[in-house]
């Protein structure tokens, strides 16, 4: 009577079929995954450099939109400046930070603290808002280059910006006049010429921006507040700004060239900013 014995488990043949059927496998399938994860984390990389440079731009949009007119200057291939506008800390739409001074104002006449500026508008004020950063007065002529020229004010006490303001007593009242009182004589324009249709703005200081490619640093400077100096970017590859002059048919503009870069990858972004607020 024949007996027949069971076998268990593989022979030395099929284990290194299945060896070498596992590694053919493994090496088309493993080119695939891997460039997938790759491609992801190269998608990856770029969105984040192109959502870094947006952020920049957009940066860069708010402060020129929203500088004094007539105050974008000191432009160079890595630098240039501005004025900002004063802007309220606290809830108050209805106070701007411009308005119109009195004809009976005579510019080449020092404002002194008994004698306030007076203004026709409804004014941001600084002494509303205890935590608010200075402001100070600019009453430009639009026909004597940029008001950045004039930033800080001179120990002299005369110029186009003024030092910090007191206070401003403003109604907001329609028909009334607000006042703007000056810790010290002040005297604007020594020719008597004023401002283009009495424009005044209010400002909170001069702006840098500065782009340094060695260290890949774009950086923020204010000369007013406690916030000092702000890394906007620490991933700058190369940057350029250079004035494009108007024409009759069109305002000045600004053209802004910025590019960044992390582990190899690189985005460029390049944007014109028309400077509407010209006086």
């Amino acid at each position: 009577m024949k007996q027949f014995v069971s076998r268990n488990g593989f022979t030395l043949i099929e284990l290194v079929i299945v060896i070498v059927l596992v590694g053919i496998i493994a090496a088309v399938v493993s080119p695939i995954i891997s460039n997938q994860f790759s491609a992801y984390t190269d998608s990856s990389r770029r969105a984040t450099l192109v959502q870094e440079a947006q952020t920049i731009m957009q940066r860069l949009e708010q402060d020129i939109y929203q500088a004094v007119p007539n105050s974008i200057g000191d432009i160079e291939d890595n630098a240039f400046a501005l004025l900002a506008l004063s802007r309220p800390s606290f809830d108050a739409a209805s106070a701007l930070p411009a308005g119109r001074y009195s004809d009976d104002f005579n510019p080449s006449q020092p404002v002194t603290p008994g004698n306030p500026l007076e203004v026709m508008g409804c004014l941001i004020d600084p002494g509303d808002d205890p935590n608010s950063d200075p402001h100070h007065v600019v009453l430009f002529p639009a026909d004597s280059g940029s008001a950045l020229a004039a930033w800080p004010p001179g120990s002299t006490n005369t110029g186009s910006v003024s030092r910090a303001i007191d206070d401003i007593d403003d109604p907001c009242t329609a028909g009334e006049l607000s006042t703007i009182n000056l810790p010290n004589p002040h005297r604007f324009d020594p020719g008597g010429d004023g401002s283009l249709f009495n424009r005044l703005y209010l400002t909170q200081g001069r702006v840098d921006w500065t782009c340094d490619p060695a260290a890949a640093t774009l950086t923020r400077s204010q000369s007013f507040g406690s916030s000092g100096d702000r890394l906007v970017s620490s991933a700058l590859d190369s940057c350029a700004f250079e004035f494009i002059p108007g024409s009759t048919y069109s305002a000045p503009s600004l053209l802004v060239d910025i590019t960044v870069s992390r582990d190899g990858e690189r985005v460029r972004l390049a944007r014109v900013f028309q400077l509407v607020n010209a006086p």
